[in-house]
C-alpha cells in the first residue's frame, strides 16, 4: 500500500510547515470552520524579498497524518480503542514538530539546517503513517487508499477536502480517486512549478472533478473557500498547514505553519504545499 500515500514526493504537510516554524514564526491554531486558502503568502524563508521570481513546488497530497478525524472517523468507522490510539500517534508527531521549533531568537537556520530538519520530520511522519497502518484493519486500509486519492483531487482542483458533506456515490468516488496522479506520474514531475503551471493544472483538475458531481453537489462545493494554487512564501518555504492531530481532536486537518483541529481539512495554507 506504499504507506498509503501517492507518490515519492507526497510527505505532505508536516515537513513544509516544519519550514515555516524553523523561521521562528508562532504555530497559528486554526479557527473554526474550513480553512483560508486564495493567494495569501506566509512568511518565506531566506531570499523573501524576491517575490516575483518564486516558484513552486509539485502540489502536495494527502496521507494519513493529514485527513481530518472526523473524516478518518466516519469514512473508516473507527472504533473508539482506534479513535484513541489514532489520537495518541498524532499527539506523538505533534509533539515531534514542536521539540524541532527553534527557540525565540535563535538565529534563522541555514539552507543545510532545514534540509536536515525537514528529512527528520520526514522520518517522524512515515513512522506515524506506519503506526496508525498497524491500528487499521485490512479492509479499512484500503477504504483509506481510496480516501486518500480522493481527497488529494479535491486539494489538487483548489477545493477543501470535506467530502462527508457532498454525499458523494460510490461510482462517484471510484470515478473522483481514478483522477489522482499515479505514482510514476509524480515521480517525473517533481520540478518547480510557476503561478501560471500551477493555476493552469488546478484548473484542468477542477474540470475534471466537477464533470462527476452532480448540479446540486457543484452548487455546494461554490459555497466552500476556494484555495489559491499556493507557493512557497517570497522565495522560501511555504507556509503550509502542518498536521493535524490536536490533543482534543486527534489528526485534524492543518493551519497555515502549524498543527490543526480535528474539524478542518489538511491545511493548505497560502504556501505550497499535503
Amino acid at each position: 500500500m506504499n504507506n498509503l500515500k501517492l507518490g515519492s514526493y507526497t510527505l505532505t504537510l508536516a515537513a513544509i510547515s516544519l519550514a515555516s516554524v524553523a523561521m521562528g514564526g508562532k504555530v497559528q491554531q486554526p479557527q473554526d470552520g474550513p480553512p483560508r486558502g486564495g493567494d495569501q503568502q506566509m512568511q518565506g524563508g531566506p531570499g523573501g524579498e524576491h517575490r516575483q521570481m518564486r516558484r513552486m513546488g509539485p502540489p502536495r497530497k494527502a496521507s494519513l497524518v493529514s485527513i481530518p478525524m472526523n473524516v478518518l472517523d466516519s469514512e473508516l468507522k473507527l472504533t473508539e480503542d482506534q479513535r484513541g490510539k489514532i489520537r495518541d500517534v498524532m499527539d506523538e508527531l505533534r509533539d515531534k514538530h514542536e521539540s524541532m521549533r527553534p527557540e525565540q531568537g535563535e538565529e534563522r537556520p541555514t539552507a543545510e539546517q532545514m534540509k536536515a530538519a525537514h528529512a527528520k520530520m520526514e522520518a517522524a511522519e512515515k513512522e506515524a503513517i506506519g503506526k496508525i497502518e498497524a491500528i487499521l484493519t485490512d479492509s479499512q486500509k484500503a477504504t483509506a487508499h481510496s480516501l486518500i486519492q480522493t481527497i488529494t483531487v479535491f486539494q489538487l482542483a483548489g477545493y477543501p477536502p470535506m467530502i462527508d458533506r457532498l454525499g458523494l456515490t460510490e461510482d462517484q468516488r471510484v470515478k473522483i480517486a481514478a483522477l489522482a496522479p499515479s505514482e510514476k506520474t509524480e515521480d517525473e514531475d517533481v520540478r518547480p512549478f510557476s503561478r501560471d503551471e500551477m493555476q493552469a493544472k488546478r484548473k484542468e483538475m477542477r474540470a475534471k472533478l466537477e464533470a462527476i458531481l452532480t448540479d446540486a453537489q457543484k452548487e455546494q462545493l461554490a459555497k466552500m473557500p476556494m484555495r489559491g494554487p499556493g507557493g512557497p512564501g517570497g522565495g522560501g518555504p511555504g507556509g503550509q498547514g502542518g498536521p493535524g492531530g490536536g490533543r482534543d481532536g486527534g489528526p485534524g486537518g492543518g493551519g497555515p505553519g502549524g498543527p490543526g483541529g480535528q474539524d478542518n481539512g489538511p491545511g493548505d495554507g497560502g504556501g505550497d504545499l499535503i
